[in-house]
């Protein structure tokens, strides 16, 4: 499994929504641990690669699970199997 070390990261704590700050150690696809790099470093040992984020914000598992409404809303109608129904007021 790949391991990555995040340096100097920032990240939004769930579900408290604070914001922390340190590394995050990650092993494949998931985050192993958190804190200072020297401990994750003695916990997990050296990860194949590093990244310093110089604080920024790092979102691990952000998912873009928006949707057009329009779009959504077309779409959904053309699934619709309306055969059966002789008016409006049967839909």
């Amino acid at each position: 499994m790949h391991r990555t070390l995040w340096a100097n990261a920032r990240w939004v704590e769930l579900p408290s929504g604070r914001v922390q700050s340190g590394c995050l150690y990650v092993t494949g696809v998931r985050v192993a641990g958190t804190g200072e790099e020297a401990d994750l470093l003695r916990r997990f040992g050296p990860p194949e690669t590093r990244r310093d984020l110089e604080g920024r914000l790092l979102l691990p598992g952000l998912t873009d699970a928006h949707c057009h409404l329009v779009g959504f809303g077309v779409e959904a109608t053309r699934a619709a199997d309306l055969s059966g129904s002789a008016s409006l007021e049967e839909l």
